[in-house]
């Protein structure tokens, strides 16, 4: 699968700031040396640097956010993405590591396949929509999935909330404290349909660093609960010149679940249609969630 690779991108999202300088021409050297001297004052009290937005200023969060990220025509890139790399799963005090492969077609069609050796075996998972059905191939069989079990997880992808997010009647509200790893971040609550989503943001380049909220665990039988689920992004590299995650973590209810570092990416990719078709099953398929208890 090819993909391209580019360098790390650091983004600090700060220009040094720049002044007119006007020379006096009445009062001179003296005038000029004046000027510039209250110049260097103003620089060393921060009266011109850079601006940045408030963190209790959502709206220009998003904004910077939304620019950082490539713009709009950037964050629409990522609605046709191929990407491979190595997955990492975690059970308890144990994990499974293997690869994985994320294709994405007009934003609403994904598929995620993963394969991994467990206790010797190989192992795949699938999990796909077309944008209107939903549907999971493990162990070989084929299960529907109800359209809304899956709709949490296509909605929470940083390009998809930036771009709703940056709406001009988007519902946003400062996110009050956050962090990752140990390093503050810039939270801003975005709510859509009554569901809120805190979005974390890097103060310095203005990316999308994480994102929290509560869904359904549709892996899970008979869980009709909400769980918090937190996805954090690092690693970002140009990829045809957009910030790209090449590292993902997902964590849920506040333990991580997989890692994905990503090894190739393509944007504005154009995956086949018949990869997001649920395959014809071999025995009728079983009702969702109950699959899971054999």
């Amino acid at each position: 699968m090819s993909g391209r690779r580019a360098g790390r991108v650091t983004m600090s999202g700060h220009r040094p700031g720049r002044a007119a300088w006007a020379l006096p021409g009445s009062r001179g050297l003296a005038g000029a040396l004046t000027a510039f001297a209250a110049a260097l004052g103003a620089i060393a009290a921060g009266a011109l640097a850079p601006a940045t937005a408030s963190a209790s200023d959502p709206r220009a969060l998003v904004s910077q956010a939304v620019a950082a990220h490539g713009g709009e025509a950037g964050l629409r890139a990522w609605s046709g993405l191929t990407c491979e790399g190595e997955a990492t799963y975690f059970f308890g005090t144990s994990e499974v590591t293997g690869t994985f492969v994320w294709n994405v077609r007009d934003g609403r069609m994904v598929r995620h396949d993963a394969r991994i050796t467990f206790r010797g075996a190989p192992s795949e998972f699938v999990a796909a929509t077309t944008g209107r059905s939903a549907w999971q191939q493990r162990r070989g069989r084929i299960y529907d999935i109800p359209p809304d079990e899956l709709q949490s997880w296509l909605a929470h992808r940083p390009d998809i909330l930036l771009r709703a997010a940056a709406a001009p009647d988007a519902a946003l509200a400062p996110g009050g404290p956050g962090e990752i790893e140990g390093e503050a971040m810039d939270v801003v609550v975005f709510t859509e349909d009554g569901q809120a989503t805190r979005i974390l943001l890097d103060p310095s380049t203005h990316l999308v660093r994480g994102l929290e909220y509560r869904a359904l665990n549709f892996q899970m039988v008979g869980n009709a609960e909400e769980i918090p689920y937190k996805w954090t992004f690092g690693d970002y590299r140009a990829v045809d010149g957009v910030p790209f995650p090449h590292l993902m973590e997902e964590h849920r209810e506040g333990v991580r679940r997989s890692r994905l570092q990503v090894e190739t990416a393509t944007l504005g990719a154009k995956p086949d249609p018949v990869l997001f078709a649920r395959p014809a099953p071999d025995e009728e398929a079983r009702e969702w969630p109950d699959q899971m208890a054999n």
